[in-house]
């Protein structure tokens, strides 16, 4: 559950590809005013968690809540 502080509340957030599960029921939460990055070598799975916070792909299934409303799939196209 999110507290009141947090901005970005991801839950059980799960992308599949056919038979391929690129991300696994992710879930996150990220607090006002945090600063985060994300590493890895390629390959590793940075880019397919960024598609689905800003909604260039939709989970299958979970959900995106930013500053508690659901953004689920809803990237700026």
């Amino acid at each position: 559950m999110a507290s009141a502080d947090t901005i970005l509340d991801v839950t059980d957030v799960t992308k599949r590809f056919g038979e391929l599960v690129a991300a696994d029921a992710v879930s996150f939460g990220i607090e006002r005013g945090t600063f985060v990055g994300t590493i890895g070598p390629n390959g590793s799975g940075k880019a397919t968690p960024c598609k689905l916070l800003t909604g260039v792909f939709s989970p299958t299934p979970g959900t995106v809540r930013l500053d508690g409303e659901d953004c689920t799939g809803n990237g700026v196209r």
